[in-house]
C-alpha cells in the first residue's frame, strides 16, 4: 500500500494547504478528479487542457508530496519524482507477492539498497531466502545441508563441523541481509 498527500505547490506558496490523499496506483481519470479538486492544470480523458490560475493569471501546474504512508519499511519517496513515476512504482509494489514485499522492505531498510536496486534483485531473482534462521550459524547449517557438503563425510565426523565459523565466513564473503522474524536473504 502506498498513499501520498498530493499538494498544489502554487496554493501552498500562497499559504493555502490544498491537497488530497490518494492511494496508488491510481487510474488517470481518478487522478484527474483529484487535480480538479486541488486545482492543478491537466489534460482530461478527451485530451483537452483543463486550466486553473492564481489571482494574477499564473497557472497552477506543480504538485508535491507533502506526506506519504506505506507498508514497505524503508521506502522513501524521492523529492522530485513525478506522479507518473510514483504511480509506476506503486504498480510494481502491488505486483509483488507478500514474500517479495518482505524482501523489498529488508533490502531497503536493513540492506541499504536503493529502490531500483532492490527491485532489480527481486525481478531477476538474484536471491535465496533462508527461513528459521536467527543467526549466521543457522544459515550455515542450511547451506551445508542444501549443498550436501557433508554428504561424503562419515557420520561420526559430521558433528565436528563448525557451523559458527562457516557462518562467519559466509557473512564475510557473501551478501546477507536479516529480514527479521527468522529469515535471512542472500543476494547473488
Amino acid at each position: 500500500m502506498l498513499k501520498v498527500f498530493v499538494t498544489n505547490l502554487g496554493k501552498y506558496n500562497e499559504g493555502n494547504l490544498c491537497g488530497e490523499w490518494i492511494e496508488l496506483p491510481i487510474e488517470e481519470k481518478d487522478l484527474n478528479e483529484v487535480f480538479d479538486k486541488i486545482k492543478i492544470c491537466h489534460e482530461n480523458e478527451d485530451g483537452e487542457k483543463v486550466n486553473y490560475y492564481d489571482s494574477v493569471g499564473n497557472p497552477y501546474e506543480e504538485i508535491f508530496f507533502s506526506s506519504f504512508e506505506t507498508d514497505i519499511d524503508g521506502l522513501e519517496i524521492p523529492e522530485h519524482i513525478s506522479i507518473e513515476d510514483l504511480n509506476e512504482m506503486a504498480e510494481e509494489i502491488d505486483n509483488l507477492d507478500e514474500e517479495e514485499q518482505d524482501i523489498l522492505s529488508g533490502l531497503l531498510k536493513e540492506g541499504g539498497y536503493s529502490y531500483e536496486d532492490a527491485i532489480s534483485v527481486i525481478d531477476n531473482q538474484q536471491y535465496n531466502v533462508y527461513y528459521d534462521c536467527f543467526n549466521m550459524s543457522d544459515v550455515a547449517e542450511q547451506v551445508v545441508e542444501q549443498c550436501g557438503y557433508l554428504d561424503e563425510m562419515p557420520e561420526h565426523l559430521r558433528n565436528y563441523f563448525d557451523y559458527e565459523a562457516y557462518g562467519r565466513d559466509l557473512e564475510i564473503e557473501g551478501n546477507f541481509v536479516y529480514l527479521g522474524e527468522g529469515a535471512y536473504i542472500e543476494i547473488y
